[in-house]
């Protein structure tokens, strides 16, 4: 894989079923595109799941949609991602989301996320979508608790 410190397969449950999700959808292509995503699994996994819409080429992030388990009393749907209150958290996410513009492959990695001062152990899954096949205009994230 193109992008650091990542891994070629999940380790835990839900980012397993989110993974099989996006593989299933791709099919032969390089990235699936939103609309070929199971709706039924993503729903379930909701919770969990950030979608970012690429802007500019990865120049900025603008939050569609984040699950309740994805941030911590602040809902960034809506935002642009360089915008939020997140300081080191929003910082690490812009850019493993310019990584996986980048290079248009997914990216698992375990990550520790800072909150009310304790850390949580999660696992990252960043998952590229795209509408031509080339370049990724959408990236699902999903948080799941190691």
């Amino acid at each position: 894989m193109g992008v650091s410190n990542c891994r070629p397969t999940p380790q835990t449950e839900g980012a397993n079923a989110l993974f099989e999700n996006w593989r299933q959808a791709r099919g032969v292509r390089p990235m699936p595109t939103r609309a070929d995503l199971a709706a039924g699994e993503l729903q379930r996994l909701m919770p969990r799941i950030q979608v970012f819409e690429v802007i500019g080429g990865g120049e900025r992030f603008f939050t569609r949609a984040a699950g309740a388990a994805t941030h911590n009393g602040y809902d960034p749907t809506g935002s642009f991602w360089d915008e939020v209150p997140f300081g080191t958290e929003r910082i690490h996410v812009q850019s493993v989301l310019k990584d996986v513009v980048t290079n248009r492959e997914p990216c698992i990695r375990p990550h520790e996320i800072q909150e009310g001062g304790e850390s949580r152990p999660v696992e990252e899954v960043l998952l590229p979508l795209s509408t031509d096949g080339a370049s990724v205009n959408m990236i699902l994230r999903g948080l799941f608790e190691r």
